[in-house]
């Protein structure tokens, strides 16, 4: 099947500065990641500092500084988080799903899409305001490749047998949709999840394939 891996994929993995941290560690950086979040949720990038983080959590300032080099590498780690925490949720219907027409499978796929775009829209927002393009791209593209290679690998094949017409370019095809997608939603949040399932269906060549014809 064709498709090129993306060079978007989160490179925080990379660049963790503890390994083989034990359970105590472990939560520590959570606490660290959850506070970041809420924080640049709450009051912007700009305003959210390793200083505000470690006090919020009452933690030395140097401790921040033995879990992430700075600020920057601590908002790519959470970036990676929240795409990787929407990827194991799709494993978790994907499991269960053996049984669903196109149709179904389409609803609950977007459900859990819009769910977890709505959970991050006023974080990416943020980033997206204050001037950081980068990190929001990176953001978008995290999203699209990890999400449109799950669907490649792994729903796509369930159901190929049943559509006429195929797409051929399946990996590239999705990502751009996802992207396209991701941005409709964060700009016109009034679509209904129904609205976008008919225009995934129509990118995807499956409008024939949904069980219910379009309401007036």
């Amino acid at each position: 099947m064709p498709g090129r891996s993306s060079s978007a994929s989160g490179t925080s993995h990379q660049k963790q500065r503890s390994t083989g941290m034990n359970g105590r560690g472990i939560s520590t950086r959570a606490k660290i990641i959850a506070e970041a979040r809420r924080q640049i949720t709450v009051n912007g990038l700009k305003a959210t500092t390793a200083a505000t983080v470690a006090t919020a959590i009452d933690i030395p300032r140097p401790l921040f500084y033995h879990y992430f080099r700075n600020l920057d590498e601590l908002a790519e780690e959470m970036l990676t988080e929240s795409v990787d925490s929407f990827i194991r949720k799709l494993t978790q219907w994907h499991a269960q799903s053996s049984d669903e027409s196109i149709d179904e499978s389409l609803d609950h796929i977007i459900a859990l899409w819009r769910s977890t775009h709505d959970d991050n829209s006023v974080f990416a927002d943020q980033l997206a305001r204050e001037g950081n393009a980068a990190m929001y791209v990176s953001f978008m593209m995290q999203t699209g490749d990890k999400f449109a290679r799950f669907l490649t690998d792994n729903v796509v094949p369930t159901f190929i047998d049943r559509i006429d017409d195929p797409i051929t370019y399946t990996y590239e095809t999705l990502f751009s949709l996802i992207i396209g997608i991701n941005e409709l939603m964060r700009i016109h949040p009034d679509f209904s999840n129904e609205e976008i399932k008919r225009m995934v269906a129509q990118a995807l060549r499956i409008e024939d394939l949904l069980d219910e014809t379009p309401t007036a």
